[in-house]
């Protein structure tokens, strides 16, 4: 193999190294990706539950107002 065929391959082959090293990033950016929305979706389901929680805390509050001030009357 002459001096300009080697050097041809020597690019070729740091080519295919770059693109396998690029495709590994993006896998784990990937993997990242899909680990990042899973938790955002974790949080959003317990303050969801956390809201409902307090409305119904609030209405049973209003509930027992409304009970107190019948009472007095």
């Amino acid at each position: 193999m002459g001096h300009k065929k080697a050097k041809v391959a020597l690019h070729q082959g740091g080519k295919k190294g770059c693109i396998e090293a690029l495709e590994n990033l993006w896998v784990k950016k990937k993997e990242f990706d899909s680990d990042k929305e899973r938790k955002k979706n974790e949080r959003f389901k317990q303050a969801f539950a956390l809201e409902q929680e307090r409305v119904a805390n609030e209405k049973l509050n209003l509930e027992l107002r409304k009970k107190e001030l019948e009472l007095r009357a």
